[in-house]
Parts: structure tokens; C-alpha cells; sequence
């Protein structure tokens, strides 16, 4: 039997780390709705669901009430970067619905549009890794709060450099699927 050689392996690696760097550029997951910004928010929930078991639409409200206050403010900035970037689609469309009448609100109008488009997705990248990131560093805390935090995991071996700030946390608690499957359980309240 032929021992595989090590340059293959690298070789191999690097064609796996170009392919998924093309594929990020199109979507981190795989694409349910019509524009980029909608993909991107559904991505973040499909990446959750995928990783942790946990439907983020039914724990998002329990766990914004389990983040620090500098997370959240963080998550209100965000946002409040992507709502003002779609304020200024509706102003374009205001100014293009008068370019009907007057052909210099149609240039403002594009213009406007324009740039509150390329704001608006980049706002939503933002936003929806800043929403990935809290729900990776905060979902062992809201695990912990219901109590699932003696649940059977798979303990974490790797050498944690600072110390869990969730009370009640056992050493080398991760949330795995089963953790964001109970949780979900909890959160729909058997609807």
C-alpha cells in the first residue's frame, strides 16, 4: 500500500482553501433568496442551524437578554448602519418617482440609490457576522441560563486561555447539536 505523500496532501489542501474562498465571494450558504442582503441574513441562520441545532429566530430574543452590553450596542450600530441604508432606498425612490416630472430628481434619484445599495450590503455582511459572532461566543451562556449545560456533549480538549464567564458552566462545555435542539424545544413551547 502507497503511503500518501505529503506534497499531494498540501497540494490538496490548498485547492480546498481556493474553492471555498470562490464559493464564500457567491454566499456562505447556500442561496434561498432573491437579492444578496436576504441571502446573507438567511445564511446566518442556516449557518446556526447548521452548526449548533438552533433556530435562531425562536432564540434570538432570549439570547439578546444573555449579552453583554458592549455586544449589544455593537449589534444596535450595525443595524442601525443597515436601517439607514434603507432609508436611503426609499429616499431614491422618492427622488426617481419625481424624476417622472422634473429629469434632474431622476439623476439625485439614481445617485442616492446607488450608494444607499452598496452601503445597504455592505451594512448587511455586518450585521449578520456580528449576529453570527454573538451567537457563537453567547450560546454556551443561554444554554447554561435553561440549564442544559449538564447535558451529554462532547467535551472541548483544547486548552480554554480564559475562564468561561457563564455561571454554572462545567469545564469544556460546547453547545452541540442536541444542546440547540433542547433549547429550540423550550424556546416553541411544543408549538
Amino acid at each position: 500500500m502507497e503511503r500518501p505523500n505529503s506534497r499531494h496532501g498540501k497540494r490538496n489542501t490548498t485547492e480546498i482553501d481556493r474553492l471555498t474562498a470562490l464559493r464564500d465571494r457567491i454566499a456562505l450558504a447556500e442561496p434561498q433568496r432573491p437579492t444578496m442582503t436576504g441571502d446573507r441574513f438567511a445564511g446566518t441562520g442556516t449557518r446556526l442551524r447548521n452548526q449548533y441545532g438552533i433556530d435562531l429566530a425562536a432564540s434570538w430574543t432570549r439570547l439578546w437578554l444573555v449579552l453583554p452590553d458592549t455586544v449589544q450596542a455593537e449589534l444596535r450600530l450595525s443595524r442601525a448602519g443597515f436601517d439607514s441604508a434603507v432609508e436611503g432606498t426609499t429616499w431614491a425612490t422618492c427622488y426617481l418617482a419625481l424624476g417622472l416630472r422634473w429629469w434632474p430628481a431622476a439623476l439625485i434619484g439614481l445617485t442616492v440609490g446607488l450608494l444607499a445599495w452598496s452601503r445597504g450590503r455592505r451594512a448587511a455582511v455586518l450585521h449578520a457576522e456580528l449576529v453570527e459572532s454573538a451567537t457563537d461566543l453567547h450560546l454556551k451562556t443561554l444554554a447554561a441560563e435553561f440549564g442544559l449545560a449538564g447535558m451529554d456533549s462532547v467535551p472541548d480538549l483544547t486548552p480554554d486561555p480564559k475562564p468561561d464567564s457563564a455561571p454554572g458552566l462545567p469545564p469544556g462545555f460546547t453547545v452541540e447539536r442536541e444542546v440547540g435542539l433542547a433549547l429550540n424545544r423550550i424556546f416553541r413551547k411544543g408549538a
